[in-house]
């Protein structure tokens, strides 16, 4: 099938008309006002929170978030709560170490109590020996 001039200038026609509008379209974006909360971090040059920071603020700390008070570009202060996780765990943690405190101290009572027999029998000992040398 042979397309005449007409059809290939319409062709032509369409396809300039939809890279004309792209080329349009990019040019805004690019020109645009970016508001994602890094470029408003540096241009505000104030604290905002992002998703990445909240990611490296947690490291090593697990739970389940159960408060977030603040979103992805609010405005915060020092001292600010930005999230608040699940104390459960942590609880739980403080129980069992406080339970291998009260084991420890139980375990020193019981080795000062023999150390101290120990010393009274020493005495006792001692007492006996010196006075049947006296005799």
């Amino acid at each position: 099938m042979a397309t005449t001039l007409k059809e290939k200038r319409d062709y032509l026609r369409t396809a300039a008309g939809f890279t004309a509008v792209a080329l349009v379209a990019a040019g805004l974006i690019w020109l645009g006002n970016r508001n994602d909360a890094i470029t408003e971090a540096g241009r505000l040059k104030a604290g905002i929170l992002t998703a990445h920071q909240v990611k490296t603020a947690f490291e090593g700390v697990g739970g389940r978030i159960v408060a977030r008070p603040r979103e992805e570009s609010d405005r915060v202060a020092k001292g600010d709560l930005l999230m608040a996780l699940d104390p459960t765990d942590v609880e739980i943690a403080i129980r069992e170490a406080e339970a291998q405190i009260r084991s420890y101290d139980a375990q020193i009572a019981e080795l000062e109590g023999t150390i101290e027999l120990t010393l009274r029998t020493a005495d006792t000992s001692r007492s006996r020996n010196s006075k049947e040398r006296s005799n």
